[in-house]
């Protein structure tokens, strides 16, 4: 390599520094000696001559003309004497120079072969470094587009389209080589990539902990496709195989691959090729010997059908070497990063330009994709030349390059001289020049033109999108191919519908009237279909409906986002004078109900309510077959009734001693007698004391009756005895499969697939503590991803992160403490507690707190392990994650106004549901009857998936209405206005959903007869794999 020549350029230039010397030594006596021949990079023989020697003759010389001289009395002996001491220091120099110039070749050729070296490393991992210059550059252009303010500037505007385009070519080439764009921003580079890339290279399969992720705003995907199987193993030999075991083993495999032996398996003819492949590459000793030293990398552009290398140089669009890596990225000429020349082949045709365009599209086009014909005005091939742009006697010789294509040009550095190699500036690299020029197109070799041009545009593209028409741009030079059409899609702003990333935001606007008592209305979807949305009554202003599949197609995938229906109310400019009757006589009567007790007071659970309505309160606890919990009403209004009368004899007592004590002031000022006084009220204070005393024992009974309680059932719970009368809502079966093998438990498919290990968890933990492994951990978390994204952008909740230990105050908030303590670990010597659920610390985040009213409904959504010891409930399904006593979960919490606390519990319900149609799960709703309801619950629903191997439901999600159950014992409240009287906010909460044994129901649903498990298309991206194998 020529960086190489030159550091052997530099030794020279050392030796040529000694002979300069010895010149300027000579001169002493006026001689003059021939330098030595030094032509381009390399030192000839006259370089190599032996100094000394040389030197040694010229002295004898020197002392002859000293003698002559000395016959002519011109020099003196002191003289001669000074000379030689001067030629024995030159000579001693000179001799220095030698050995150095020897060392200096020594060192020379061990930089060449270390960089030798460092090359092959480089070409074996080629891509890792290129593609992270790429995304340098792609980074500087993002930041560039993002400093170009005004687009009105013309300057501006040319910048921006051109780095536009130019951003585009690259994105294209990462693409081809593996690496596509992300949306998400931010991520760095980890050093590890490097080390798993080895590690796929040589092992031949992904390891599991690979880091793949690249600088800001891109990713490497779908890598195993890219690395190849080690030659050896394909043909099942070891590596100091003879070629006669070689060839026996290749016959054999070749037998058993073969298509025509196969005719019903897909999967023989790619096994067929690689087998071939692996022996042509070990039975050719020299390729052989370049694959044991550097694996693929070694072989990649020769080996067969090695379409997938990315150094190879067949259709995939790989690299041959490191050169054409940075000719495809930079242009041809000039020298590549290790000093070689990168000629240009003479006479081959150079591609032409590309054509960019601009395309308008509809947001109807963009949601269902659209084939669109254009007409497009370009560069055609010229047919009076046929693209040689020369006309009757063809080419001649470029006189300047002689023909071929390239001029050279030497110059001189401080290595030495140094030849430089550019592409010949009078035939443009051609080797030839135009004779006679075509008339028709004047030597351009191509004719302005029109072309017809179908475009099929996929659905879910976004403005700033380009599609690429290979080779329908501008026509090539010289035979060359022609450019490529490069069309930016622009999305046109919508009347009605606006685009939210995939989904469709339409907003509908309902009268005041029909709000209130609620309607059905049809909606239009983008695709102009018809959808009935039924509105119950007291729907809010702003309340959604969903739509799911109803939005804008995914792009390249078979997927749609959701149709988002957003409610407004109207309100009428101008009424009627019996229409403002009507609105002053209905603000009279909300005048008339805000002084009173709101409808939702009566639903709280109070001492005050139990007085006024023991029956009724006795009724739901019957209803909820808690009969033991009747017979605490009668103890509770008994302990109520000494309650108050304690407290009416203490307070009476309180204040005759503040009477007393005001006399016995004035009395001590009059000198009067206060000793009778003083006895009398120490009798009294002491009585007080006992009542007090008394009083707060009993208030902590009623207090402890109080907190075991359940919670006052909303009226459209109906009665049951059992989970047996629980109401099915709605079953979705549409994804129910059918198999025709016999379909294995999770336990069994985990085990095989190493997802998760029992076993060992339990000698970590005990039972019932789940140990994902491997891609079981990655599914877990990409579940866990999945549901928060879900959640934080279709259903607009704000994300959350709590800790995981709560204080007993919190539990007795929500409702877990004191009924639920055995089911909730605890740590000695701490008042701290493992949470059950999320809904304990999201809930208590506003204890004690008035809210304002413009605050609600708040919408918090978060993940958080979960820990129940689950007692009494050994024995029961506890077969794998069926029941597990730590587990993940997402629960969503929504804060509300009491009178919209149940058209949210329908959202919260269905936000669930979301969830399972997304995976794509067969389940079922549940409306839970009163005997199934939660204690703290007023109204719930449940959520179930179907489980294959179990052959029945399993419960992952309860959306529960707490009214204000939970704020009573939390002190949440809101104000509606800020002088008026705080009130009590109602609670709801949902899991969305709990991963353990929606984890099961993914393993059974989606198993192959193989004993895979094929990753559903929403959690393709957070897998990055289809099938877990």
């Amino acid at each position: 390599m020529d960086k190489m020549k030159n550091v052997g350029s530099a030794c020279t230039e050392q030796s040529r520094g000694a002979e300069s010397l010895e010149k300027e030594e000579l001169k002493l006596k006026g001689e003059s000696i021939e330098s030595m021949d030094v032509v381009g990079d390399e030192v000839k023989e006259a370089g190599h001559v032996d100094l000394s020697s040389q030197v040694g003759a010229e002295s004898e010389g020197l002392a002859q003309d000293q003698r002559i001289e000395g016959e002519k009395g011109v020099q003196t002996d002191t003289e001669l004497e000074r000379v030689t001491r001067e030629l024995d220091k030159a000579k001693a120099e000179i001799n220095r120079f030698k050995d150095l110039y020897m060392r200096s070749a020594a060192d020379s050729e061990n930089f060449k072969r270390q960089k030798e070296k460092q090359f092959m490393e480089i070409l074996k991992y080629a891509e890792e470094p290129v593609i992270k210059l790429m995304i340098q550059i792609l980074d500087d252009f993002s930041r560039a587009l993002k400093s170009v303010k005004d687009e009105s500037v013309l300057d501006a505007k040319k910048v921006v389209d051109g780095l536009q385009l130019i951003e585009h070519k690259f994105v294209k080439l990462l693409e081809e080589r593996g690496v596509k764009k992300i949306e998400s921003q931010g991520k760095k580079m980890d050093v590890r990539y490097h080390e798993a890339l080895a590690q796929i290279e040589k092992e031949g399969v992904e390891p599991e902990t690979i880091v793949e992720v690249f600088e800001e705003g891109y990713e490497l995907h779908d890598r195993t496709k890219m690395a190849k199987r080690d030659y050896y193993d394909v043909l099942g030999v070891p590596r100091n195989v003879t070629t006669d075991e070689l060839k026996q083993a290749y016959r054999k495999l070749a037998v058993k691959y073969h298509p025509d032996k196969n005719p019903n398996d897909n999967t023989v003819e790619a096994k067929f090729k690689e087998v071939n492949e692996a022996y042509e590459v070990l039975s050719d000793s020299d390729k052989r010997a370049r694959y044991d030293q550097f694996g693929h990398a070694g072989v990649g552009s020769s080996a067969a059908s090695d379409k997938g290398n990315p150094f190879s140089g067949g259709q995939a669009g790989g690299f041959s070497d490191i050169s054409d890596i940075f000719e495809s990225f930079f242009g041809g000429g000039g020298r590549d990063p290790l000093g070689r020349s990168r000629k240009r082949k003479r006479g081959m045709g150079t591609k032409g330009n590309d054509l960019q365009i601009k395309m308008k599209l509809t947001l109807e086009e963009i949601a269902l994709g659209v084939e669109k014909t254009i007409k497009v005005k370009h560069d055609v091939v010229c047919t009076s030349c046929n693209g040689s742009g020369a006309s009757g006697g063809g080419h001649d010789t470029c006189s300047t390059c002689k023909g071929e294509g390239e001029v050279r040009y030497v110059s001189n550095s401080m290595f030495g001289q140094v030849v430089n190699v550019q592409t010949c500036p009078n035939c443009g690299g051609e080797g030839r020049v135009i004779k006679n020029k075509c008339t028709s197109c004047y030597g351009r070799g191509a004719v302005a033109g029109e072309s017809t041009v179908k475009v099929n545009i996929p659905a879910g593209v976004v403005t700033g999108n380009y599609l690429t028409l290979e080779h329908r741009g501008n026509a090539g030079n010289n035979g060359g191919p022609a450019g490529d059409l490069i069309i930016q899609i622009i999305e046109e702003e919508h009347k009605v519908f606006k685009r939210q990333g995939n989904d469709i935001i339409c907003v509908l606007d309902i009268p005041y009237s029909k709000a209130v008592l609620g309607t059905k209305v049809e909606v239009v979807t983008i695709e102009g279909t018809k959808e009935q949305i039924n509105i119950p009554a007291g729907t809010p202003v702003g309340y959604e409906f969903v739509l799911n599949g109803k939005g804008v197609g995914v792009l390249n995938q078979k997927r749609r986002g959701a149709m988002r229906v957003k409610i407004n109310i109207e309100v009428p400019s101008k009424v009627s004078s019996r229409e403002k009757e009507l609105l002053l006589e209905l603000e009279q009567i909300a005048e008339q109900q805000r002084n009173k007790k709101t409808p939702f007071e009566k639903y709280v659970l109070d001492i005050k309510k139990i007085r006024e309505s023991p029956s009724e309160v006795k009724a739901m606890l019957v209803s909820r077959k808690l009969h033991n919990e009747v017979s605490k009403i009668d103890k509770l209004l008994e302990l109520d009734a000494i309650r108050r009368t304690t407290a009416i004899r203490a307070d009476s007592l309180k204040m005759i001693r503040n009477q007393v004590s005001a006399e016995i002031a004035k009395l001590k000022k009059a000198h009067d007698n206060v000793a009778e006084k003083i006895h009398d009220m120490k009798r009294v204070s002491d009585e007080i004391s006992e009542l007090d005393t008394k009083l707060r024992k009993i208030e902590n009974e009623e207090r402890e009756i109080l907190l075991y309680l359940p919670n006052l059932l909303h009226e459209s719970v109906h009665k049951g005895t059992s989970a047996d009368d629980n109401t099915v809502v709605r079953e979705e079966l549409s994804f129910r499969r059918t198999f025709n093998f016999e379909a294995k438990d999770h336990l069994t498919l985990g085990t095989n697939l190493c997802l998760f290990d029992f076993t060992r968890s339990s000698k970590v933990s005990g039972s019932g503590f789940p140990f994902y492994l491997g891609k079981g951990a990655s599914l877990e978390r990409a579940l866990i991803n999945f549901m928060l994204d879900f959640h934080l952008e279709r259903h607009g909740y704000t994300e959350v992160f709590p800790p995981f230990f709560v204080n007993e105050e919190s539990l007795i908030g929500t409702g877990q403490f004191p009924k639920f303590r055995d089911q909730v670990y605890s740590i000695d010597g701490f008042d701290l507690f493992p949470i059950p659920t999320a809904e304990v610390p999201i809930t208590n985040l506003y204890r004690n707190e008035i809210l304002p009213m413009t605050d609600l409904p708040k919408k918090l959504v978060g993940y958080s392990a979960c820990f129940r010891s689950e007692a009494g409930n050994y024995g029961k399904d506890v077969k794998g994650l069926l029941r597990v006593h730590e587990f993940n979960k997402v629960e969503m919490v929504v804060f509300s106004l009491p009178e919209y606390s149940y058209t949210y519990l329908e959202q919260l319900r269905q936000e669930a549901e979301d969830i399972l149609i997304a995976l794509k799960l067969p389940y079922r709703v549940l409306s839970l009857c009163s005997a199934d309801t939660g204690a703290g619950a007023a109204k719930c629903y449940d959520l179930e998936v179907w489980s294959e191997a179990e052959n029945k439901y399993l419960e992952v999600s309860s959306c529960s209405n707490f009214e204000s159950f939970q704020s009573r014992r939390s002190n949440i409240r809101f104000k509606r206005e800020e002088k008026a009287k705080p009130e009590f906010v109602h609670t709801l909460n949902g899991s969305g959903l709990a991963t353990s044994r929606l984890f099961v129901a993914l393993l059974e649903h989606y198993q192959t007869k193989e004993g895979t498990v094929v990753v559903p298309d929403v959690l393709k991206p957070y897998l990055k794999i289809d099938i877990i194998i």
